[in-house]
């Protein structure tokens, strides 16, 4: 086995770490991962301050991530948690055979799990034994690529096995160990510590019992482009080009389980809310799901990774089948996590109800507020127009540095004097901090809009000002594949609502819901989404998207963003139920309208406060959609 420099260096640290450098140990990094230990001293210096009172597992696998510059989405599943999972899923029968597969396994705590379960099953059973042991572990499997990874799942099995045997007898142990370095989707070669096994036929379709998987958590950003043509040919049913990478473990599991076997993926929530997901969960609905455990305010893996556990048999659904549902909401630590899947009530919802649309995960009384609010409305797209405002491609040159003083606007280079800049082609721009509910409080910023209808010929201040930034400007995308030029802010979405006088806006991602009502015709990045009223009142339609059982609706179905913030995209604000008594005039309405024109209009020091009115449009707008 070759082992490059940098899994040496891993590997030493990790046999220096757990003190077992002993002369059995010394014969096995020498004679079967043919290591050199010279500088042995020196890393185990070097992290000792790193090591102490830390699982070793779950620390080096940190470690390995650290070392080995993995991508963001790298992460594992912490042993306790694992350990719990496989105790939670898997009930083990009386013979072996059963068939069991950590796909992407990264430092193998699924696997070593599973492990654990066998030696509790062989122990109580008085069959601890070498020759029971083998005869299990060949139907355990392990796939992983990295080879840093592969390597410490096999330490790992030395030192686990070498606690209750001799050295001749665990490795006749490692003859059984099935751990496999290679690409998950691809054919695989085996590698064990003694000898190479080419194109496994026994890794094929429909093949497994049970497969365990906590895939990277990788964006189509950093998905290679010879990996999408991959999936693309391989995963065409689910394949979107803006998927990310977990949704093909989904679809590889279900193609190597056996007919009535089980997959469990622990992953990223987003799947459920995503819009390029709706054909995997249309392939998940063919297949029998039995568990659904969604976890929005997780930190399992303390990085703030909001996460689902699903359970899905390989079998065509009955029409009965009802799904077990359970919210783990409060819960955020592992502990209280595990408790809660434990301990918190489960519901059970018809599968037939769930379809390739979002799936919510709610309890009784929060689908009682989606029921209500579908009930009698329309989409706000039939009565709105709703878009995204500019991208620049390089909010330095365009936003940033644009400043106002003294009734002239200047563009700041570092290092230079600042640029006086032609003010016909400055505008006010407002972010997402800006925006309240109901009002927009302007904080000085402009933008420097320089669209294709402009010629910089025109405007030779402007142009003087660009040129010190010009090679970045030519290295943006939309320079390069688009045809913008290189003076030109890279797109303008939109440009009917863009323009609009009158309009609502709110921010693309915010912890609360608020929209307010832009009477001036700011500009606007990407950042902040834009609602065009053209069949109702914006007075009214304000109102009713500040009420607290919109606001409600909106923070259960939106899309949960890490950090507790939601993302309000314009596909998702195109089909918020608007409720059809909002179109027809009465005098509760024109209540609605009159409070809301006056905070954004104050008409004296005397009158209510913006408290008082918000309070009295509340109570107004529940008397006209008839909710307390």
């Amino acid at each position: 086995m070759t082992i490059s420099k940098k899994s040496k260096r891993l590997l030493l640290t990790f046999l220096n770490d757990l003190n077992h450098c002993n002369d059995d140990m010394s014969i096995f990094i020498k004679e079967k991962l043919k290591i050199e230990t010279e500088n042995y001293n020196e890393i185990y210096l070097e992290i000792l301050p790193e090591c102490e009172n830390q699982n070793y597992c779950d620390f080096y696998g940190k470690l390995l991530i650290k070392e080995l510059n993995q991508p963001k989405g790298v992460v594992f599943t912490p042993q306790v948690f694992a350990d719990f999972l496989i105790d939670q899923f898997i009930e083990l029968p009386e013979q072996p055979g059963f068939k069991f597969l950590d796909l992407g396994a990264g430092i193998g705590n699924f696997y070593f799990a599973m492990i654990r379960k066998i030696q509790e099953k062989l122990e109580n059973e008085k069959r601890w034994t070498v020759k029971d042991i083998i005869l299990n572990l060949k139907t355990i499997y392990s796939v992983e690529l990295i080879e840093e990874f592969v390597i410490f799942q096999k330490i790992r099995a030395y030192f686990f096995f070498r606690k209750f045997f001799t050295q001749k007898e665990v490795f006749q142990i490692f003859e059984a160990l099935v751990i496999y370095q290679h690409d998950v989707f691809s054919e695989i070669e085996v590698t064990t510590l003694t000898k190479t096994l080419v194109s496994n036929p026994t890794l094929s379709p429909k093949f497994f019992d049970f497969i365990i998987s906590n895939p990277p958590y990788i964006g189509y950003r950093h998905i290679s482009k010879s990996q999408k043509l991959y999936f693309k040919k391989n995963f065409a049913s689910i394949y979107t080009g803006l998927n990310d990478i977990s949704y093909y473990f989904f679809a590889h599991s279900l193609k190597l389980l056996k007919k009535e076997g089980k997959v469990v993926i622990l992953t990223s929530r987003y799947f459920m809310e995503a819009r390029y997901a709706k054909l995997l969960r249309e392939i998940l609905l063919k297949n029998t799901i039995c568990t659904i455990i969604d976890i929005p305010n997780s930190n399992i893996f303390g990085k703030g990774i909001n996460s689902v556990i699903i359970e899905i048999q390989k079998s065509k659904p009955l029409r009965t089948h009802a799904i077990k549902l359970k919210l783990i909401r409060k819960q955020k630590k592992q502990h209280d996590i595990i408790v809660g899947i434990l301990h918190l009530p489960e519901r059970k919802k018809l599968q037939a109800e769930f379809s390739g649309e979002v799936w919510n995960i709610l309890t009784e009384k929060e689908e009682e507020i989606i029921k209500f609010l579908n009930l009698d409305s329309l989409p706000l797209n039939d009565i709105a127009k709703i878009g995204t405002g500019f991208h620049t491609g390089l909010d330095e040159v365009f936003i940033a540095n644009i400043e106002k003083r003294e009734e002239q606007y200047y563009g700041k280079v570092a290092g230079k004097q600042d640029y006086e800049l032609e003010s016909s082609l400055i505008k006010k721009i407002i972010k997402t901090t800006d925006i309240l509910p109901y009002i927009v409080n302007f904080n000085d910023r402009y933008f420097l809009s320089v669209y294709r209808k402009n010629k910089i010929a025109d405007y030779p201040k402007i142009r003087q000002y660009l040129e010190n930034f010009r090679q970045r400007l030519e290295n943006r995308y939309d320079c390069k594949k688009n045809g913008v030029k290189w003076y030109e802010i890279a797109q303008i979405r939109n440009q009917d609502i863009f323009d609009a006088k009158l309009k609502i806006v709110c921010p693309y991602r915010m912890v609360k819901p608020k929209f307010a009502i832009d009477l001036v015709g700011y500009y606007s990045s990407i950042d902040i989404t834009m609602i065009l009223p053209l069949k109702i009142d914006p007075y009214i339609l304000v109102a009713y998207l500040n009420h607290p059982i919109v606001k409600q609706y909106i923070l259960l179905t939106a899309k949960k963003l890490d950090g507790k913030k939601i993302e309000l995209y314009p596909e998702y604000l195109r089909n918020l139920p608007i409720k059809k008594s909002l179109l027809v005039s009465n005098e509760l309405l024109t209540q609605v309208q009159s409070n809301v024109k006056k905070i954004i209009h104050p008409e004296n020091e005397e009158s209510l406060s913006t408290f008082e009115l918000q309070t009295q449009i509340d109570r107004t707008m529940s008397k006209i959609l008839h909710v307390e």
